[in-house]
């Protein structure tokens, strides 16, 4: 599974927007709506390692304080 992919099973799995996840990790909107998109989009592009990693922590931590 390539990070896109596992951005969009964690946005299911934690009933997250990508507007919500784009504020957890402070990174634009259209940014985290392109790494949504399917790879045969014009406006496809490939989520960086520490993007994902930042949106697991940030995940986590929310899960923390809840």
């Amino acid at each position: 599974m390539n990070n896109n992919d596992a951005l969009l099973s964690l946005s299911k799995e934690h009933g997250l927007s990508i507007k919500e996840i784009a504020q957890l990790i402070d990174t634009p909107y259209g940014t985290v709506k392109n790494w949504t998109r399917g790879k045969d989009s014009p406006s496809y592009r490939a989520m960086p390692n520490h993007a994902l990693i930042a949106v697991r922590y940030c995940i986590e931590s929310k899960l923390r304080e809840e």
